[in-house]
């Protein structure tokens, strides 16, 4: 890119890029933690071949500052929703942890909408809770297509 590119202003946007792609890197922890990563990367793209899958998600609780794991059911439903969308549903409960039994476990309840034609992601709807001290702390969602 630096022999098409020649000049001081395409010298400091070069180095910018370095710096951000650089930056990316030390920040994997970041969008790990990020529930709306953690929404928009979770493996919706699957092959359901009885119409549900089974599988295990963590999620970060800030609160916490813990990842707490699920396990989950991604369940295809068979028809399509009033408004014509292709509907997955993934819910599931919280994971035993070994080292701190709790008395109440947490819970994930997510819908997602795809368009029919194109399969692309049209909202995610729901929830993830997990309880401490017998508090629950619950991460409610709503994301639509503009």
């Amino acid at each position: 890119m630096k022999e098409y590119y020649v000049g001081e202003t395409a010298e400091g946007i070069l180095k910018k890029m370095d710096l951000t792609f650089k930056n990316l890197k030390s920040k994997q922890t970041y969008f790990s933690q990020s529930v709306f990563y953690k929404l928009f990367f979770l493996p919706v793209y699957q092959l359901y071949s009885s119409y549900s899958k089974d599988g295990s998600v963590g999620f970060y609780f800030a609160n916490l500052q813990s990842n707490i794991a699920f396990n989950v059911k991604y369940t295809l439903e068979k028809e399509y929703t009033r408004g014509n969308k292709i509907a997955l549903r993934i819910s599931g409960n919280e994971v035993d942890n070994e080292w701190k039994q709790k008395a109440e476990k947490g819970s994930m309840d997510w819908l997602y909408k795809f368009q029919k034609d194109t399969h692309d992601l049209f909202s995610i709807t729901g929830s993830v809770s997990t309880f401490d001290r017998g508090k629950e702390l619950k991460i409610e969602v709503q994301i639509f297509e503009i």
